[in-house]
């Protein structure tokens, strides 16, 4: 399985490269603004990052591989890859308050195609950081899946993962399961409309919208809340449970306006699509198809519409990327007063067409210590 991954990651290095000496003087141009702001830091943590978890007092995440580090430590260089990851490829990471479960991929070769095709899916968990990994469950290659997690502050119950797994033919039951090391629990199944099993878990948006797809939930009140929606938040913290809840559609914010409200309110934030949020106690930031923006909070409310303005964002998380993932390591604390802030960045098309840079793809950081974003 190694021998593959290091196959894949060469043949990625190998595009990459051909694509850099395509390059053109606009991204070169680009790429010259960034350095004059920073010295870039070479890329430790590159490739397509789906997710940033919280597990235990650690941060998991995916680009092909899995790796992890300390919350706490919050310095360039701290990421350690593990040498024990399942599968040919990862593509998600979540977490409860016991286990940590990754989704992968494997792959088989095309010979006609020329190219290597899905072979199958399997869920993988562990019990610890540097554990070994078991399997939960296989998937064919055509099962849909989605792996998701509410990635709460607080560890403990707060802190819940679930699997969607649905098939492509038509009249296929669609069903969210809770996860528990080995044991997958269905608590919500979906034929003509959903049927939810488990009164802890609460569907209202999801039906609310004639959803099929739950694909994001926070926990509040003893409850998860689900979301047909990549991105969605609370104000939980550390020490403090979560009272307000915050998702997003399109580039629309809903947030609830009380405590303990399960009733939302939106607002335009005029940005790219949002596929991320973290919450600070001054900001909500927004991981976007169109870069980093973020949106000004006043008592746990919008107060105007969303910005750029945090360090070098405007230049590093521009409009040419995609931000998939976004992760603040102190919510209690306002957002220049957090250690860490760490954003996932991508793109598609090609460099040519976006002024994107491959060399940028993967994980960037604001430290608190260097007060610029940087790559990681």
């Amino acid at each position: 399985m190694k021998i593959i991954r290091n196959i894949q990651k060469q043949l990625i290095a190998a595009a990459a490269l051909a694509a850099l000496l395509a390059l053109t003087g606009c991204q070169d141009e680009i790429f010259n603004e960034i350095r004059k702001e920073v010295e870039l830091e070479d890329s430790n943590v590159s490739g397509d990052i789906r997710s940033i978890v919280r597990y235990k007092d650690y941060l998991f995440l995916d680009n092909g591989d899995i790796y992890y580090k300390p919350i706490t430590s919050s310095w360039y260089g701290a990421w350690v890859s593990d040498s024990k990851a399942p599968g040919d490829y990862t593509v998600k990471i979540a977490a409860d308050s016991t286990y940590v479960y990754a989704l992968g991929y494997t792959f088989k070769a095309d010979y006609d195609d020329g190219e290597n095709q899905i072979s199958g899916k399997t869920l993988y968990y562990k019990d610890s950081v540097t554990g070994a990994w078991n399997t939960v469950a296989t998937f064919s290659s055509s099962t849909q899946t989605h792996l998701f997690c509410t990635n709460a502050p607080q560890d403990g119950t707060n802190r819940q993962a679930y699997l969607f797994v649905y098939g492509t033919e038509s009249g296929s039951v669609r069903t969210v399961y809770k996860l528990n090391a080995s044991s997958m629990t269905s608590i919500a199944t979906y034929s003509s409309s959903w049927s939810v099993t488990d009164s802890t878990c609460d569907f209202t948006v999801v039906t609310s919208e004639s959803s099929t797809k739950p694909l994001s939930c926070v926990y509040m009140n003893s409850k998860t809340y689900f979301f047909p929606y990549l991105a969605s938040t609370t104000n939980e913290t550390s020490t403090a449970a979560a009272t307000r809840m915050y998702y997003a559609s399109g580039d629309n914010l809903y947030y609830t306006t009380a405590d303990n409200d399960t009733s939302f309110t939106s607002k335009d934030m005029d940005t790219g699509t949002i596929r991320s949020m973290a919450y600070t106690q001054d900001f909500i930031l927004f991981g976007t198809t169109s870069g980093f923006a973020q949106c000004p909070i006043s008592a746990n409310i919008p107060t105007s519409s969303s910005n750029t303005d945090f360090a070098n964002a405007s230049s590093t998380l521009s409009t040419s990327y995609y931000v998939n993932a976004i992760l603040a390591d102190k919510p209690d604390q306002t957002r220049s007063n957090n250690n860490a802030v760490y954003a996932a960045i991508t793109f598609t098309g090609t460099t040519s067409s976006t002024s994107a840079v491959y060399d940028n793809v993967g994980l960037w950081a604001w430290y608190s210590s260097r007060g610029k974003w940087n790559r990681e």
